[in-house]
């Protein structure tokens, strides 16, 4: 099959959806391009003046990236319309289309090209509690112009491909329940993020750590959302036991670093190490030097590559993009923003043997579910199999 991705970003060296699904696609023996746009999304306090990358075409990970110029973006909202689009899908003639985000404009310029140049329509989303905000009068209108528009044009779709369950039930309250719906999760790369003896050794030598401590880890971008601080917070007497260590991985904008830091200080000196953005690659070696992986708050991709690498991992049990996780007792769950539910459910992980038993069960589902390899199989299943007018389970 001749596939095309489309989407508003493409960061190379990052571990998302764009970054490994296509590239898995190809590896099946299908013709995979990419078009994006001419600019990486918007990190207030990171990256406001850095965005802009050249229109044209590029590779990455064996797969041609298609940069067009934006014409027009929303930035309070990071939605934006694509400049020569129609174009570039006749001159690919492709079989499947495959558009990531079902509420962006891309979307419904897809939907609309889908008639003239006749390939099968995917649309994916990554909405959930945290994202899908409906709260302004601009935001209201667009909704109501995107329900309409698939209303009137729900056959051109042949499936919606939710990436987790909060997603699912945010399309289904939304688009027209006679479009396919059908998960189709987040992963890792198991080639990558996979367990080693040998790159746990060298980071906990590099940092200093002895074998009978327990080093907790955390990475992302972050913001208020992620709840760092409240991390910190609560590890902050566990802290001052030599037996714990914290590394916290990533950035975010400035005003919000500043305060972690100023609540590391507090702690003392050598018990929190703050590391900036690693290339995706590199990510691993520091999953595996570490015991406990700890996300607070908003859920991240991380979470699946620190599992497929090893690691036990802590997350707030009230979020249903970790269900599959939880129901397959690949993760430990704990009240989010409450301090004794979150000590309680790492000292549980203290125990060698209980982060063994979730550690196996977190590698398990990794092996039969969750490989960026497993899942572009899924994919290739829905492109193929599915068609139009079929109503929801």
């Amino acid at each position: 099959m001749r596939i095309v991705h489309i989407m508003s970003w493409y960061i190379p060296k990052m571990g998302y959806q764009e970054n490994f699904l296509p590239s898995e696609q190809k590896k099946l023996g299908h013709d995979v391009k990419i078009i994006t746009s001419d600019r990486h999304p918007l990190y207030p306090g990171i990256n406001d003046n850095n965005r802009k990358v050249k229109p044209g075409k590029y590779l990455d990970k064996d797969i041609e990236i298609y940069r067009l110029p934006v014409f027009f973006e929303y930035r309070k909202s990071g939605e934006l319309f694509l400049k020569g689009l129609k174009k570039s899908l006749t001159e690919l003639k492709p079989d499947v289309v495959h558009v990531h985000s079902a509420f962006s404009p891309m979307a419904l310029q897809g939907i609309r090209y889908q008639k003239t140049t006749g390939y099968k329509l995917f649309i994916d989303d990554h909405s959930h509690m945290g994202n899908y905000a409906i709260d302004t009068f601009a935001k209201k209108l667009y909704m109501k112009v995107v329900k309409r528009y698939y209303h009137r044009n729900k056959k051109r779709v042949s499936c919606l491909l939710p990436v987790q369950y909060s997603s699912e039930k945010i399309l289904k309250n939304n688009l027209p329940s006679d479009i396919n719906i059908r998960l189709l999760h987040l992963g890792a790369n198991d080639s990558i993020f996979r367990p080693s003896v040998e790159d746990r050794r060298e980071i906990r030598k590099k940092y200093d750590i002895g074998d009978n401590e327990i080093l907790i880890i955390t990475s992302g971008k972050f913001d208020d959302t992620k709840d760092i601080d409240f991390l910190i917070e609560s590890l902050q007497d566990i802290l001052k036991n030599d037996k714990y260590k914290l590394v916290i991985i990533g950035n975010g904008p400035n005003e919000y670093m500043n305060r972690l830091e100023g609540l590391s200080k507090k702690i003392g000196k050598g018990k929190i190490s703050f590391i900036d953005f690693l290339n995706n690659s590199e990510l691993n070696k520091y999953y595996n030097a570490a015991d406990i992986g700890v996300w607070p708050g908003n859920h991240s991709i991380g979470v699946i590559e620190a599992i497929s690498s090893g690691l036990p991992v802590v997350l707030p049990d009230n979020d249903v993009a970790y269900k599959i996780l939880f129901d397959n007792d690949a993760a430990i769950g704990f009240k989010r923003k409450n301090t004794d539910s979150l000590l309680e459910s790492i000292y549980f992980l203290a125990d060698k043997k209980k982060r063994n038993i979730v550690r196996k069960n977190g590698l398990y589902l990794i092996s039969k579910e969750l490989s960026w390899s497993s899942i572009a199989k899924i994919s290739l299943e829905y492109y193929t199999n599915l068609e139009n007018k079929t109503k929801w389970d």
